[in-house]
């Protein structure tokens, strides 16, 4: 007697019937688990619906993203369920296709066998969710799935939000809830899930092969791609040529942006990358009163050179006074390189996404740096990557090999924003598109989090 869990079956009729004789799979005794997306892109799922169906007293299955917007499609008008691909139009017009969806919408979200001691769901669970929690989850939404309330499920459960929180209702809790069993890839400490798989691509290797596919693809994602020098600073990029379908018209606003504008802007990007500074240093509980001071008394163009005196005052702070800033050294410095390189990275995407150009700064001299906008941009998050680097040193990591994960990390630190949680990454799209927008208007409105640092790990949200 066997159990045996499989992987997403996507349709593969033929397929999984080899793996069947492979395992030699006796239904009279052998259990089958199937952990979600039954259909869709295997050409044959009406055949593996058949299949399964004619072996629910022996199998076990979760439902997967893709089961569940094929369900949502059965309750869509014939018309609109024509306009789907052909695989998925054969199971909805099959004279079958009553009992294959009814029985779908009855399987699970979670499924849990404590006699093997082990839990099964298609994508995964909360990070503070326990089996029992995230059990008592499962059954609420699939209870909903299987009664009257099923149809209006189906019809709104698609969206990226609302993040998970207990004190979610109605649909916005069961959308949330069936986002984190079936879209899940990754997500924070606070649970919020990160659907944008790759933000950014950084290279430091130097026995890297590149493909022109690949790299075709990243950038049809809006993804760019960083390359890195032996000290971890930026030598060379790959962006995006189509960001924005405004894109032409927003470029040369930005281009013919008054030098009054631009001094605005870059002292606005002063100001708060100084209180940002300021708010790192009372996390780590050093003072602050000087950044403070300095903050409100930066000028247009800031021509007062605030910001490096504010810079001389936090490094000793918020390191040690023996600590000295040097982009070409290593350790410490070497791990801020390859932090900045991520936030710079990210910045970068969110300006092509917004239809800008990242070589037309409002400050930073371009001359031949094709990302002169983004360190502009990214000025205000700089101390987001000092914390991150300060808590890592504390723990004795100053190398760049251990410290890369927690660095990358940073684009999915959590800022309060009036949208309530919203990662790095959303924080500088829209930062992107408020100063677009306000080089259109000639109006400077840029928009920043309700607090420059990210939220601490006390601030998040419980199961």
């Amino acid at each position: 007697m066997a159990t045996y869990a499989i992987g997403d079956l996507q349709g593969c009729h033929d397929v999984l019937l080899r793996l069947l004789d492979a395992i030699h799979f006796d239904p009279a005794k052998d259990t089958l688990w199937f952990c979600g997306d039954l259909v869709n892109r295997g050409g044959q799922s009406l055949e593996t619906l058949k299949l399964l169906h004619g072996l629910r007293e022996h199998i076990v299955v979760t439902l997967g993203n893709h089961d569940l917007s094929l369900l949502a499609i059965a309750g869509r008008r014939p018309e609109e369920q024509r306009r789907v691909n052909p695989d998925l139009q054969r199971v909805l017009f099959d004279d079958e296709a009553p009992v294959l969806l009814d029985w779908l919408r009855r399987q699970k979200l979670m499924h849990v066998d404590r006699s093997l001691g082990f839990a099964m769901v298609h994508a995964g669970l909360a990070p503070k969710w326990t089996i029992k929690i995230a059990e008592a989850r499962a059954r609420e939404v699939e209870e909903k799935l299987r009664g009257e309330a099923g149809a209006r499920l189906l019809k709104n459960m698609y969206g990226d939000k609302p993040n998970w929180s207990p004190k979610l209702e109605g649909i916005d809790r069961w959308r949330a809830i069936i986002n984190v069993f079936t879209r899940m890839r990754y997500c924070t400490p606070g649970g919020r899930i990160a659907f944008d798989d790759i933000e950014a691509v950084l290279v430091a290797s130097p026995g890297m092969v590149w493909s022109n596919g690949a790299l075709a693809e990243l950038a049809a994602r809006q993804v760019p791609v960083m390359v890195l020098g032996h000290d971890f600073n930026p030598v060379a990029v790959v962006l995006p040529l189509n960001g924005h379908f405004q894109q032409a018209h927003r470029i040369r606003a930005q281009a013919d942006a008054s030098v009054p504008f631009r001094k605005q802007a870059w002292a606005t990007l002063v100001r708060h990358k100084i209180i940002a500074q300021a708010e790192a240093l009372e996390r780590v509980h050093a003072p602050s009163e000087r950044l403070r001071r300095l903050a409100t008394a930066v000028r247009s163009g800031d021509p007062d050179n605030r910001e490096a005196q504010a810079a001389q005052a936090y490094w000793p702070l918020i390191m040690d006074k023996a600590f000295r800033r040097d982009r070409e050294a290593s350790g410490v410095n070497a791990m801020l390189n390859y932090g900045y390189a991520v936030l710079r990275a990210a910045t970068a995407r969110a300006i092509v996404a917004a239809g800008l150009h990242p070589s037309l700064p409002v400050h930073h001299r371009s001359g031949g740096d094709a990302l002169a906008l983004a360190d502009d941009l990214m000025e205000p998050f700089r101390p987001t990557v000092d914390l991150i680097v300060r808590g890592l040193r504390a723990k004795g990591i100053t190398e760049v090999a251990e410290a890369r994960s927690a660095l990358v990390a940073c684009l999915a630190a959590d800022f309060p924003t009036p949208q309530g949680a919203s990662p790095l990454s959303q924080v500088l799209l829209r930062l992107a598109q408020s100063l677009a927008q306000s080089c259109e208007s000639g109006r400077l409105r840029l928009v920043f989090p309700d607090r420059p640092i990210p939220l601490a790990a006390e601030e998040q949200d419980d199961a």
